[in-house]
């Protein structure tokens, strides 16, 4: 019965600590890893999403699952572990941040 029981218990929360304690990890390392990350890149806003990097890939705004931010950064979330950093600096250049937060809060909800 004991064997049962933690097998019921692990099946919900290795799941949910797999999604919420070790995707995040692995994202913060990787982003530490990829030094290109580090370096400036050029975002601008067009209708249909971000236009990001030097050739300006446009992403559209309903490819977005999930986004958070602190005080100096969005992170957009595409998938668990691959998302965009975005730098509230480039507000310096006249990127309008809120109008992104808008955007990402339009489709991919509240930020998490």
């Amino acid at each position: 019965m004991g064997g049962l029981t933690g097998a019921v218990v692990g099946s919900f929360f290795i799941p949910f600590f797999w999604n919420n304690v070790v995707a995040q990890i692995v994202s913060r390392l990787k982003y530490k890893k990829l030094t290109q990350l580090h370096k400036s890149q050029s975002i601008s806003i067009v209708e249909k999403g971000l236009a990001y990097g030097v050739s300006q890939t446009v992403i559209e705004w309903d490819k977005f699952e999930k986004w958070r931010e602190n005080p100096s950064y969005i992170l957009a979330y595409l998938k668990k572990s691959t998302f965009l950093v975005i730098p509230k600096r480039i507000a310096d250049q006249g990127i309008n941040v809120n109008e992104i937060k808008s955007h990402l809060l339009a489709k991919a909800g509240d930020p998490t």
